[in-house]
């Protein structure tokens, strides 16, 4: 039996503007090629947990899926991203942290984000948290060990499960800022991996262009110098088109 996971939530609910399965397909399939050559059980979620209202939250009720200790190593990641081909195996890059990418992509937004959910929240009242320790919670990696982690975060979200699926505060996200408030909270020992592998605001970064100098070879920057890219700060009616020419032009090698 494979000891690591990939797990997806990719779920098409009324409450959202797009269905996810338009544009996850393409990603979906960069991760089942990546995780049958890395010998990585691959679980896709595509029914909401009966407990949740809003599909976001079933992430953090991904130990309810399995049995206790079944793998060692566990990646959630968001349906929106995809894996370069011959990206390296990451289950190797840590041991018992949890792992994952800094988001400095727009830090007023963090700031507000945390300091709104701390005023409206007691549990995070006394819980300080700096914007230079968020983490982007669109690719997560952690151990078995981390799973009183996900409890918390899931006996948070029963308990207010009416604010939540209700929540209209204007730009302050939905759940990553209570995860990164919950991983401090908890003092988990984290690890902040390198942007490669989780590389987010590609299009405010300018990694869609490539190096016009190469006119033979017109590869945009992310796909060169990152191994997961994340289709994220980027409007939705313009993400599925994004993403059917990513895989256009990249799908031969998944073969």
């Amino acid at each position: 039996m494979n000891k690591n996971l990939v797990y997806i939530v990719s779920i098409d609910h009324n409450s959202s503007r797009y269905n996810f399965s338009n544009f996850s397909k393409h990603c979906i399939d960069s991760w089942k090629y990546w995780c049958e050559k890395n010998k990585i059980d691959f679980y896709l979620q595509s029914e909401s947990n009966p407990n949740v209202g809003i599909p976001i939250w079933n992430k953090e009720f991904v130990f309810t899926n399995f049995k206790e200790n079944k793998y060692d190593k566990i990646a959630v990641v968001d349906s929106d991203t995809m894996i370069k081909w011959d990206a390296p195996n990451f289950f190797n890059l840590y041991d018992d942290e949890f792992c994952g990418v800094l988001d400095t992509a727009n830090l007023r937004w963090t700031y507000n984000s945390i300091n709104t959910y701390k005023n409206h929240f007691e549990e995070f009242k006394q819980t300080e948290l700096s914007i230079y320790e968020y983490i982007n919670a669109g690719v997560l990696m952690f151990c078995k060990e981390h799973k009183y982690v996900f409890d918390y975060l899931m006996n948070f979200y029963l308990k207010h499960k009416y604010i939540l699926d209700n929540w209209n505060v204007p730009g302050v996200g939905k759940e990553q800022t209570i995860f990164n408030l919950t991983l401090k909270k908890l003092n988990i020992k984290q690890k902040y991996l390198s942007p490669e592998w989780n590389l987010i605001s590609m299009n405010k970064r300018g990694m869609f262009n490539h190096n016009w100098q190469l006119n033979k070879r017109q590869v945009p920057f992310f796909i060169d110098y990152s191994y997961i890219w994340h289709f994220t700060g980027i409007p939705i009616e313009s993400k599925q088109s994004i993403i059917e020419q990513t895989w256009s032009f990249i799908k031969n090698n998944y073969q």
